[in-house]
């Protein structure tokens, strides 16, 4: 079976409502018969007269040449000149990614965010309605707060209006996934047994931040060693200039313009000096599980002794938090000793009762 096509031309890609993706080569595509046997291709973004080269040479029974969109998003046309005429195509879009990303997903607010396009002046919003994306807000931010009663949606997307023409629109992105946060991104100390407190605080975004601030647990409850203010950076690095030996409780405060509080997980940090070691519980149950914390964080050989000096166990132990099962221990006062990896000796006396 054999087709022939009539004499014309036709664009077959792109055509009217197109998307082409910038930097990604595509393949543009006709069929007819020009008189011509050659010619050369072009593109011009739309509201200018200016033309600009796909392919300086192409035979126009090739019917398809490969092309690579420039960097940018605009609504644009291509056209194939030969000596006798000019076929121009119907009006499709290039763009480029525009990632939509959250700032924060707060109870009460969500902030959506994406970088600015210098060819967008506008930017379209979507959200999931009862079947598909609706568009719901225009801005000529690259930032958009929803407050509560805009942000009940379960998806959203984002591009930018050009020519108030919708081009190219992000993936869809769920807040209420996990991984977004009010805020916090990650809040981690940079060792769990220390000498010197350093905790680590990655934000998504400063937007609305008055200060950020690095709390310890006390008996007189959470107080604020260091504070940050204002907030200017995304990670910052808190530090605790007078800790208490042994176990210690942080969390992070971060307060908004409004006057919102909001505060991190709780992260757990174990400040010793070399030569120094923590046993706890202490006293214990017989049977329970004794955690035994040594200033050097290395592996090391621990000694068990009985009241009369007597040694009961010698092991090898590794990880930062070092554990022994005292299921068969009766109930009395034992010595625990440490070697150290360097050479030192570390003791401690424990009750199991």
């Amino acid at each position: 079976m054999a087709y022939e096509f009539e004499q014309g031309f036709d664009w077959i890609y792109p055509v009217k409502g197109s998307l082409l993706k910038s930097g990604e080569p595509v393949q543009l595509r006709w069929q007819g018969n020009p008189a011509s046997t050659s010619g050369k291709i072009e593109y011009s973004p739309i509201g200018t007269d200016k033309w600009y080269p796909v392919a300086t040479t192409v035979e126009a029974c090739a019917i398809t040449t490969t092309w690579t969109p420039p960097d940018t998003t605009i609504l644009a046309r291509v056209r194939l000149v030969t000596d006798e005429n000019t076929y121009l195509s119907d009006t499709f879009a290039i763009s480029r990614p525009v990632p939509l990303q959250v700032g924060f997903a707060c109870e009460d607010d969500l902030l959506l965010h994406w970088n600015q396009l210098p060819e967008a002046k506008q930017y379209q919003l979507f959200r999931l309605g009862d079947y598909y994306m609706e568009p719901f807000m225009v801005t000529t931010d690259t930032a958009a707060l929803l407050p509560g009663e805009r942000n009940q949606a379960r998806y959203y997307a984002v591009a930018p209006l050009i020519g108030n023409v919708a081009i190219g629109r992000s993936l869809t992105i769920d807040p209420k996934k996990a991984e977004y946060g009010c805020y916090i991104k990650s809040f981690l100390p940079r060792q769990l047994v220390t000498d010197s407190i350093f905790m680590d605080l990655r934000i998504a975004t400063q937007y609305g931040l008055t200060s950020a601030s690095l709390q310890r647990w006390t008996p007189q409850g959470y107080q604020t060693v260091q504070q940050i203010t204002p907030v200017t950076a995304l990670e910052m690095l808190f530090t605790d200039p007078q800790p208490k030996t042994g176990h210690n409780l942080y969390r992070i405060r971060l307060e908004n313009e409004a006057g919102k509080v909001y505060y991190s997980q709780t992260e757990e940090v174990y400040y010793l000096r070399a030569g120094e070691m923590l046993v706890f519980p202490n006293p214990l149950l017989a049977g329970q599980l004794l955690n035994i914390v040594e200033g050097e964080d290395k592996p090391a050989i621990i000694y068990l002794y009985d009241s009369r000096g007597a040694l009961l166990h010698q092991f090898r132990e590794t990880g930062t938090i070092k554990t022994f099962d005292t299921t068969q221990l009766r109930k009395g006062t034992y010595l625990i000793r440490i070697q150290t990896e360097s050479g030192k000796y570390v003791s401690e006396k424990i009750v199991i009762f």
